[in-house]
């Protein structure tokens, strides 16, 4: 070929209809964004929930060593009370029936405290996997159970958890991101109104490189400025796409709805077992207190021989069973704090 033709082109293009100005694609990144936040709301809920089961696992070592105290106590009585049978029939004072009931009963509760130093050991064997300790680290509780009452009321209870809980949070950046698609979808719809803009200048030489250079030169140069429009006659498949979207959204603000509900419900639940527990913790404080008046009234009239070995036997029980119910019920009302906590969504925080 003895001529060369060089040319130098410009083009810019606008669209002013569908993805006006780069809405869809600014859209699509501030979607990604809200997703990746509703990903660490996630992650921070596994976290909170392993918390709240270490700490239960705790209040239950802290359970199991009382259990462990109490029936020590009461091996103890058990001890003194065939100690005390036994010089009264060797200098004939009770039967050997006494004796023997007496002695049977410190085999039993022997047996009874074992059980409670291995369920101690259990408990700290499960504490120590839930931290991911070593086989040979111990763990002992610094904290003894005691009552301490809660200081909230349910309607401080439920403002805060609608304020902390994290999915209520991601069901309304749910909402907002189905609203975003609902836009986006809605703009798919539009038709494509393109604003576009050509310049070139060429250059037509024997040679190639001055060919190149006269496209620097403006005595030839080519202008077009024009809007471009296009729109598919039926355009199903925005349309379908915008149907979806939409319905979607309704859901979403269905399972909202759902959500609150079910905040209302567990937090109510939760806060009413807290309460039903401290109710009950000071009822069985007194219970021990009265069983162990009247083990205290009946271990007189023994020394006087007027009560029997049976006598003292069942009220010791009784003395120990109250003494574990209210320690299970203080273990209760803390695992039920942190229940309420959980519920709440403020652990973490």
């Amino acid at each position: 070929n003895p001529a060369h033709n060089a040319e130098f082109t410009l083009k810019g293009k606008q669209s002013v209809g569908k993805n006006s100005f780069g809405y869809v694609d600014r859209t699509t990144i501030s979607l990604t964004r809200l997703a990746i936040e509703n990903a660490g709301l996630d992650t921070q809920g596994r976290i909170e929930a392993l918390i709240a089961k270490v700490e239960k696992a705790y209040w239950e070592l802290v359970f199991r060593e009382r259990a462990r105290e109490i029936f020590a106590d009461i091996l103890l009585k058990a001890k003194k009370l065939y100690e005390i049978n036994r010089k009264n029939f060797n200098i004939g004072l009770i039967e050997k029936v006494d004796l023997l009931a007496s002695e049977g009963y410190v085999a039993k509760m022997e047996a009874e405290y074992l059980v409670t130093q291995n369920n101690y050991k259990r408990a700290e064997e499960n504490l120590k996997l839930l931290m991911n300790l070593n086989t040979e680290d111990r763990v002992a509780p610094a904290e003894k159970l005691a009552f301490t009452c809660t200081k909230k009321n349910l309607p401080d209870c439920l403002k805060e958890a609608f304020e902390e809980r994290r999915d209520y949070h991601a069901k309304k950046r749910d909402i907002e991101i189905a609203g975003m698609r609902l836009k986006i979808k809605d703009n798919e719809r539009w038709p494509e109104i393109d604003i576009t803009g050509t310049m070139a200048m060429n250059g037509l030489e024997v040679e190639f490189t001055k060919a190149v250079g006269k496209t620097t030169v403006a005595d030839n140069i080519y202008y077009y400025a024009g809007v471009e429009f296009s729109f598919p006659l039926e355009n199903r498949k925005a349309e379908s796409g915008f149907r979806k979207a939409k319905y979607e959204k309704e859901s979403t603000l269905v399972r909202l709805k759902e959500v609150e509900r079910e905040i209302i419900t567990e937090v109510g639940n939760a806060f009413r077992d807290v309460v039903t527990y401290e109710t009950g913790v000071g009822y069985m404080k007194n219970a021990v207190r009265i069983q162990s008046e009247k083990l205290e009234e009946e271990n007189k009239r023994f020394i006087y021989g007027r009560s029997s070995t049976k006598k003292i036997i069942d009220y010791q029980r009784d003395l120990l069973f109250a003494e574990l119910d209210e320690a299970k019920f203080l273990n209760d009302h803390q695992k039920a704090k942190v229940d309420l906590e959980r519920k709440m969504n403020v652990i973490l925080s």
